[in-house]
């Protein structure tokens, strides 16, 4: 989940909140998906560099 919030004209804060069971879904959906589909890779995309902890709790 996504929460965003402008806290005056020009600035917004954001609450990303991500758990390892919710991960573990998108990835066993991703990896059904791509051997009912015929596809050899599955890719994740992330921005760890920046979201250490949320991204990084997903690639873990």
């Amino acid at each position: 989940f996504l929460f965003c919030n402008q806290v005056v004209r020009g600035v917004v804060e954001s609450i990303k909140i991500i758990t390892r069971q919710a991960s573990l879904r998108v990835a066993e959906y991703a990896f059904h998906y791509a051997k009912t589909h015929g596809r050899k890779k599955v890719s994740a995309i992330h921005k760890a560099n920046i979201m250490r902890k949320t991204d990084g709790l997903f690639l873990k």
